[in-house]
């Protein structure tokens, strides 16, 4: 997976919490940053494709271990 500068733990929280934690998360980080977002709500997937989709973020890829969802985007 591609290398990230910052890291966010959803873990545990439930739609639309992770997506509302990353949207906090990235007014404080400058254009080009990478995030590896961690989280366990089935629901994540959807929520982040089409968020980064509406922002023109990229997202660089996803993964589903065991039930944690793990996304990497670039903003």
């Amino acid at each position: 997976m591609t290398e990230h500068q910052h890291e966010l733990d959803a873990t545990g929280l439930l739609c639309p919490l992770p997506v509302l934690k990353f949207k906090k998360m990235i007014k404080q980080l400058l254009t080009g940053a990478v995030i590896k977002i961690s989280a366990t709500d089935p629901d994540s997937v959807k929520d982040f494709n089409v968020f980064t989709q509406m922002k023109n973020f990229e997202l660089l890829g996803s993964t589903d271990t065991d039930g944690v969802f793990t996304f990497i985007v670039k903003i």
